[in-house]
């Protein structure tokens, strides 16, 4: 059965100041790491993530790029993968090569001037899905001024630019308000950020 809503809020509240909480925790991540030394599909997920790790580090860092005129949509999701990669390889090993590599990523898409989200949403949600799991995942590793500027670049490029949208009241198709994947992955978004950071 789903859960009342009071359990959920419940739950969220338990959760404050706690990290890391989104899609796993502390203790799931160690099981995770136990369960690579007994289970051989762990085993060789394991391997893969940890090959895709390295395979990053020799890579250049994500930068500010519409090819098309329209999009920064391919930055948006090398910086997610790159996120989800390097933050799940830290976790398991504390190798600060992936540390100090994910916090190049996140200092670059931090400084740029916006995540596009006035010409095309979708690159906003999942540059603030990316930045969310890079500051939950690595909380306890950030120092007090990168966990700010990772705040302060999602407040004013991720959820300020959002609340526009859902405040809009004029004519034409907008996210918020249309049966796609855009619904889910921009609400997606805000809700990661929601969970990570409040």
């Amino acid at each position: 059965t789903r859960p009342k809503a009071e359990q959920i809020l419940k739950n969220f509240e338990s959760m404050t100041n706690v990290h890391p909480r989104i899609m796993a925790t502390s203790e799931r991540f160690n099981e995770i790491g136990q369960e690579i030394k007994t289970d051989e599909h762990m085993s060789e997920w394991y391997r893969k993530l940890i090959y895709d790790s390295e395979a990053i580090l020799k890579a250049a860092h994500t930068y500010y790029y519409i090819p098309d005129g329209l999009r920064l949509l391919e930055m948006s999701r090398q910086l997610l993968r790159r996120s989800y990669t390097l933050g799940m390889a830290y976790r398991l090993t504390q190798d600060n090569r992936y540390l100090d590599y994910l916090w190049g990523e996140i200092e670059a898409v931090c400084n740029f001037n916006d995540w596009n989200a006035t010409r095309h949403f979708l690159d906003t949600a999942e540059m603030m899905t990316g930045v969310s799991i890079a500051y939950d995942w690595c909380y306890d590793s950030w120092t007090d001024a990168q966990r700010k500027l990772m705040e302060d670049s999602i407040l004013n490029m991720g959820l300020k630019e959002g609340e526009k949208f859902y405040n809009f009241s004029g004519s034409g198709t907008q996210w918020q308000k249309i049966s796609n994947n855009w619904r889910m992955v921009c609400n997606g978004g805000l809700s990661f950020v929601g969970f990570g950071l409040l």
